[in-house]
């Protein structure tokens, strides 16, 4: 009988182990660890009137799960189909101005991702 060298077994025994705890860490928390984490986002509206919600909506993908979420500084939940903001006040004086709200994710290993939904705020 014929024993194969140490640094083989040792090299497969690692390899098996990498293996089973990736697939671990897949079925725990989901996500796709190969794609990196983005995030989207989109506003309902492309004009708002001041001071009045808008409705987001937003698309995680890649990164490891639980994700953290937050829009306009606000937790909000990464599997809820959308929220509700405020688009924001106008400037005194003007007939218009931009509206931007940011949203940001981060994933089980901290990896952050941003978006942001523009639109036009009117009185």
């Amino acid at each position: 009988m014929r024993l194969r060298p140490v640094p083989f077994l040792l090299a497969l025994l690692a390899a098996l182990l990498l293996g089973a705890s990736a697939a671990s860490a897949q079925e725990a928390g989901g996500g796709d660890a190969t794609e990196p984490l983005a995030v989207s986002l989109t506003s309902s509206r492309a004009v708002c009137t001041a001071n009045t919600l808008t409705e987001l909506t937003w698309s995680i993908t890649g990164g490891i799960k639980p994700y953290r979420l937050t829009v306009a500084g606000e937790a909000v939940d990464p599997d809820a189909a959308s929220a509700t903001v405020t688009c924001g006040a106008l400037p005194e004086g003007a007939t218009e101005a931009p509206g931007t709200i940011t949203a940001t994710v981060t994933d089980a290993t901290g990896a952050p991702a941003t978006a942001r939904a523009a639109y036009t705020i009117v009185p």
